[in-house]
């Protein structure tokens, strides 16, 4: 190579490397200037010259394989024991018709997050749109919607950068047809399955809406009664808005909106939480126990199913729900972004990296802050020096009055499981009573044991998975059996 070229080959380094670093500098002297105050929080230090501290986003997750231990149970059975109940099940059914075939002290192993997935799903259709997807039978082909919302959490997980930091300004580029075709030549195989997710909702949702809507214009009855009376949440908006002027009327895309939103909100959370109490029971074999002594002394009172009103008011129930959703929210961050510029009040002064004092925090317009429920319904300060244990019992003894003079803004039992404020959770009573109704049918009847070491894998919604095994599937197997009359 000719010399020439060398030394223009190096001046056009030299030059790059300049401005550069005068750049660099201009930037720097940009940020002396304009410091947000944020910048004045005291935090890690960063570990990289380069990276400085995104590595730990990242590192957050390395954490959130927390292995809970179940013992030994697996190796009282032979080798060949978990393929004979397969068989069992396979061939006999679940565990409720046992009974005749088999006495009472059967055990078989099933995956209960699946069944608590099926039946959020159940309760939420027929209750919020008066459509049945699964008949809750083990004969079952599941439905496209009930794989397709299993798959929501997972995929945008996997996609969380862009979530936050991308999203908003992706939905303003160009149109949508538009949006689509780039989705389609992207090489990011997670943004294609988000796109089938997407359509799958969208096409359900579609042929609810537009089943019911044709039984109607063509005169049937039975619907016209349900859309008239019915109290589902989709019979009621669509009444409403049937009543409402030309202007006042939701567009019909819009309602298959609400369809899909009100589906995901009701049926991870609720299942995982559901999920996470049987979880907590078959470890606690003393707090199951007296959870089913206390429901059979109470359905034996009512003459058989009990009421809404005493089921609510069962004070161990009610402790070991409250209990749970303080310690395992199955929702355990929240992401939000203020309209405007605020200030953030502090519940006490923080020492600042210039070592003053700061008592509120100026938090400009758009700023993503991120809420850790869980580092509110956890704190020592608050709960004590217990606040970490799982321990029912804290809600029938009473509350520290530090929980009550804290003023959290939660919407429920001054925890911020369900959030607070115009945002928060709208559907808490809901989910409290599917929770508590699908245990008492479950404790009174059926007795849970650990057979299979859990992890709990913190995605956006904490979710259970085998810690020896495919961490990647949500699965949570357990033992069952019929309860005795004793228990």
């Amino acid at each position: 190579m000719p010399l020439r070229k060398v030394i223009d080959m190096l001046r056009g380094t030299v030059e790059c490397l300049f401005i550069y670093f005068i750049c660099l500098a201009i930037w720097r002297q940009y940020l002396r200037f304009t410091k947000p105050e944020l910048d004045n929080i005291p935090g890690p230090q960063p570990r990289s010259f380069w990276k400085g501290k995104s590595n730990l986003y990242y590192e957050m997750f390395s954490f959130t394989r927390v292995f809970l231990i179940t013992g030994s149970l697996p190796d009282y059975f032979n080798a060949n024991g978990w393929k004979y109940h397969r068989y069992l099940w396979k061939t006999y059914g679940p565990a409720i018709k046992m009974k005749g075939l088999f006495g009472e002290l059967n055990t078989f192993q099933i995956d209960m997050l699946s069944w608590m997935g099926r039946t959020a799903l159940e309760l939420i259709g027929q209750s919020g749109f008066g459509h049945s997807f699964d008949d809750l039978t083990e004969d079952y082909d599941e439905h496209s919607y009930s794989a397709a919302i299993k798959k929501v959490v997972p995929v945008t997980f996997r996609m969380s950068i862009l979530r936050v930091y991308g999203l908003y300004y992706i939905v303003k580029l160009g149109s949508a047809a538009f949006r689509r075709k780039l989705i389609s030549i992207l090489p990011w195989p997670a943004m294609k399955e988000a796109r089938d997710i997407a359509d799958v909702l969208h096409k359900t949702s579609l042929e609810i809406y537009q089943a019911k809507k044709k039984a109607i214009l063509e005169g049937n009855q039975e619907v016209t009664d349900q859309i008239s009376q019915g109290k589902d949440i989709l019979s009621i908006l669509m009444r409403a808005n049937m009543e409402a002027s030309e202007d006042d009327r939701l567009p019909e895309d819009e309602i298959y909106g609400q369809i899909a939103t009100f589906t995901f909100a009701g049926m991870d959370t609720t299942s995982n939480a559901i999920a996470r109490i049987l979880w907590l029971l078959s470890q606690h074999k003393d707090v199951q126990d007296k959870l089913r002594s206390e429901l059979r002394e109470a359905m034996q009172n009512a003459g058989g199913e009990l009421p809404y009103d005493e089921l609510v008011a069962l004070p161990f129930m009610d402790a070991i729900c409250r209990e749970t959703m303080r310690i395992h929210s199955p929702v355990w961050q929240l992401l939000r972004k203020p309209n405007k510029d605020i200030l953030l009040p502090l519940s006490k002064p923080i020492k600042t990296v210039d070592g003053g004092e700061m008592n509120e925090i100026f938090v400009p317009k758009g700023t993503t802050v991120m809420c850790g429920l869980l580092a509110s319904n956890m704190n020592t300060e608050i709960w004590g020096p217990d606040a970490f244990e799982w321990k029912p019992e804290r809600w029938i003894e009473g509350l520290p009055k530090t929980v009550t003079d804290a003023h959290l803004p939660g919407i429920y039992s001054n925890l911020m499981t369900f959030s607070g404020g115009s945002r928060a959770c709208i559907g808490f009573k809901f989910s409290q009573l599917e929770m508590k109704t699908v245990l008492a049918t479950l404790i009174s009847k059926f007795e849970f044991s650990p057979t299979q070491e859990i992890i709990w894998r913190m995605t956006n919604i904490v979710t259970p998975a085998l810690a020896h095994g495919d961490h990647t599937k949500p699965q949570m197997p357990l033992m069952v059996k019929l309860a005795t009359d004793s228990a």
